[in-house]
């Protein structure tokens, strides 16, 4: 299967890119007591698999922010390497290229479901965590089905969290429409979006959440939903 990473940029001359596969969020179990050696070895598939190991064990370091000119006039300037460092993972998707994004959907469309990091994000996920650009936004949404959207991360956030905590209700009332159960899907702490905007202070996107999430699903989390309202500075708004 091809991969976002790959397709999204060319390769760095210095450091190797991580190859990000698509897992079931299922693939790799939460770690207990009983199951230590069992996710060690699903864990070590993982990483080695995605070629992450080195930016692990230590054999792969990151190199200065800053550094001098070679004749030490100018000091503290910003250190070409290091950016080169944080591009590894800032491809074009993640970046709201929206460019680059139409071309390698047009050669590739079923790579708008595609997991691009370590954490099982899709472009969706990454890009309304980090309040991307909204047309890349609102093209990514067009471009997936009902199921796409319920995609969660290893945290079990979908596409809806980040947007909550940014107050993209925009964004929140595209993914809406076109799988009205967003709202309710919960992560793995059993909170949801809603708790998110409230925690984070996003006033219109609380409001426009206790429209379209379940009765039943607030009433449940009563004492953890007023919690978050409080947090939020909500007090005697609702």
């Amino acid at each position: 299967m091809s991969t976002m990473t790959s397709s999204l940029s060319p390769s760095l001359s210095k450091y190797p890119q991580p190859i990000y596969k698509e897992h079931d969020l299922h693939y790799i179990p939460k770690l207990n007591n009983y199951n230590v050696n069992y996710w060690k070895l699903v864990m070590s598939d993982y990483i080695e698999g995605n070629g992450l190991i080195a930016f692990i064990d230590g054999s792969i370091t990151p190199p200065p922010d800053k550094i001098n000119d070679k004749n030490e006039q100018l000091q503290g300037i910003e250190n070409p390497d290091y950016t080169q460092w944080k591009q590894i993972d800032e491809q074009a998707a993640v970046e709201g290229n929206l460019k680059s994004l139409q071309e390698i959907l047009l050669k590739e469309p079923n790579l708008v479901n595609a997991v691009i990091t370590g954490a099982f994000e899709t472009a969706l996920i990454v890009a309304c965590h980090r309040n991307l650009n909204s047309k890349f936004v609102e093209k990514l949404i067009s471009l997936m089905s009902p199921q796409d959207l319920a995609m969660q991360n290893s945290f079990g956030k979908t596409a809806m969290f980040g947007a909550a905590v940014v107050g993209n209700v925009e964004a929140m009332k595209m993914m809406v429409d076109k799988n009205p159960n967003l709202p309710n899907i919960t992560d793995i702490y059993n909170q949801l979006p809603i708790q998110s905007a409230a925690y984070a202070g996003q006033k219109h996107a609380v409001h426009y959440l206790l429209e379209v999430t379940g009765k039943e699903y607030l009433e449940s989390r009563r004492k953890t939903f007023v919690h978050s309202l409080l947090v939020g500075g909500f007090y005697g708004e609702f």
